[in-house]
């Protein structure tokens, strides 16, 4: 049977609070993700991912290995997997980080068969968080080559467009990046406060800052 990630009888893992700040601060990365793919001839792909589609219909998925594991983004979804240890997944739709038991990333269309288990054993030892540990350490050399790229306001003039902001871009690197190192001694964050009438759920990552309306 697999246990809820965070459950009483597991004090060893992150607070329930904190585990929830790391979903919202991958909420917001998906975000700029998205702007990343509109921007420059399209920076993801300038970075070296790969870009294809599942289906004629459905939006482009971005693919790149690195350090021999593979990271994979969709607008629903993004991790790191490896042929070896179990990967980490990010859901946006479910609001979650699983474990991942396979090998190849997963069909961002089709997680109905996925191999994905929230962790039985939630301690620092756990391959979850291993390779959470790698997505975090991976996302801030992606972040470091961006503002190398395109100048370190690039982040700063994109967030006060973020349907629903959570820290600013370097205070959220900086809490991304140690609780992927120390999961278990993150302190709480100092949050943005949500304005009266912000959008809850954030829309598809194709968000642009110039026109702020959901792109089919």
């Amino acid at each position: 049977m697999i246990a809820p990630l965070h459950s009483r009888g597991a004090p060893s893992v992150p607070p329930l609070k904190i585990y929830r700040y790391f979903l919202r601060g991958m909420e917001q990365q998906m975000w700029f993700f998205g702007q990343d793919a509109r921007h420059g001839g399209n920076l993801l792909r300038r970075y070296g991912f790969e870009s294809f589609r599942s289906s004629q219909q459905g939006s482009s998925r971005y693919r790149i290995a690195w350090r021999g594991a593979v990271v994979e983004m969709h607008s629903f979804c993004a991790g790191l997997y490896r042929a070896d240890a179990p990967g980490f997944l990010y859901i946006r739709g479910r609001s979650g980080a699983f474990r991942y038991q396979g090998s190849q990333p997963p069909d961002p269309e089709c997680f109905c068969h996925a191999p994905i288990e929230i962790p039985e054993h939630t301690d620092a030892c756990d391959p979850f968080f291993a390779a959470l540990g790698l997505f975090t350490q991976w996302l801030e050399e992606y972040e470091a080559w961006l503002e190398n790229l395109v100048g370190p306001t690039y982040r700063a003039r994109l967030f006060p467009h973020c349907p629903l902001p959570w820290l600013p871009p370097e205070q959220a690197r900086r809490w991304l990046g140690r609780f992927g190192e120390e999961p278990l001694a993150t302190p709480v964050p100092n949050r943005q406060r949500r304005e009266r009438g912000q959008r809850r759920t954030l829309p598809h990552w194709r968000f642009s800052p110039t026109n702020p309306q959901t792109t089919p």
